[in-house]
């Protein structure tokens, strides 16, 4: 097993976080996949996952089964924009992908992740979808596994927080005019 490895299973995640930046293991790189390329930390889960050549795969395949030229993909949670860069390659120019993503710390990823793909159709959303509008608190996981921010806090450690605008699902749709979603039966 690797030294990364080892670490990985390092708990609490945020004596994971300190042990990797302590040794400087969580520097991000450039991971080359058939979907594309990702910007990724690959101590993260994520990037750990990508590393090994695949992440959500029965995902990504139910993606590309629906997907066509100027279809629209509405990425929720768009992390760091995977999901996102294979929807835009799919569904090419005429088509539009709206990557929503509350984190702040994330958007730059994700615009690296899109710039390096050349995903011209790509609009990044910076707030979360809710069941109002306004603001509201999300609980930051640790930077090895963001895809487990919430807006609740259910760790047993204590994490950051941010404060984050918010809308409800009907107002994007409105704001991007989008008329028709279709069930993915996913």
């Amino acid at each position: 097993m690797s030294l990364v490895g080892i670490i990985q299973k390092i708990r609490p995640a945020p004596l994971q976080v300190l042990v990797l930046n302590l040794f400087g293991l969580n520097r991000r790189k450039v991971i080359q996949l058939d979907t594309g390329n990702f910007y990724v930390d690959p101590t993260s889960n994520f990037g750990s996952s990508l590393a090994k050549g695949a992440y959500e795969s029965e995902l990504v395949t139910l993606i590309q089964r629906h997907l066509g030229p100027g279809s629209t993909f509405l990425d929720l949670g768009a992390n760091e924009g995977f999901f996102a860069v294979i929807a835009s390659k799919l569904v090419g120019p005429a088509g539009r992908v709206v990557a929503v993503e509350p984190q702040s710390r994330l958007g730059p990823i994700i615009l690296k992740n899109l710039t390096l793909n050349k995903c011209m159709n790509c609009t990044i959303v910076s707030a979360a979808a809710s069941d109002h509008n306004g603001e509201l608190t999300i609980h930051l996981a640790p930077t090895t596994n963001t895809g487990s921010t919430s807006v609740f806090h259910v760790s047993k450690y204590p994490v950051a927080k941010e404060i984050v605008s918010c809308f409800t699902l009907s107002d994007l749709l409105k704001q991007f005019g989008i008329v028709r979603l279709r069930e993915s039966g996913y």
